[in-house]
């Protein structure tokens, strides 16, 4: 997101969340210890369907594309003001 300031300059305002989506597709891990706190009846413990790598590589994609994305804007900005000086 983008405001102005009052001097005309645009300010990153940062990221908003549209929204959160369970996800119900992905199957959870289901290993086989009966020693485990939290393993039910027949022995066997569920445990998260997140991926703490792929997590932490799809966050260092979407970090560096933002950065990539409000690079070009910030270059943009800077040839349109060389423009507009050129053509005083």
């Amino acid at each position: 997101m983008l405001a102005k300031q009052s001097d005309g300059t645009a300010v990153s305002t940062g990221v908003r969340v549209g929204g959160v989506v369970p996800d119900l597709e992905t199957p959870f891990e289901v290993i086989h210890d009966p020693s485990h706190p939290d393993a039910d009846a027949s022995g066997n413990v569920t445990l998260p369907n997140v991926n703490t790598a792929r997590e932490m590589a799809d966050m260092i994609t979407a970090l560096r594309a933002y950065e990539a994305n409000l690079n070009a804007q910030e270059s943009f900005v800077r040839m349109a003001e060389r423009a507009l000086r050129l053509a005083q």
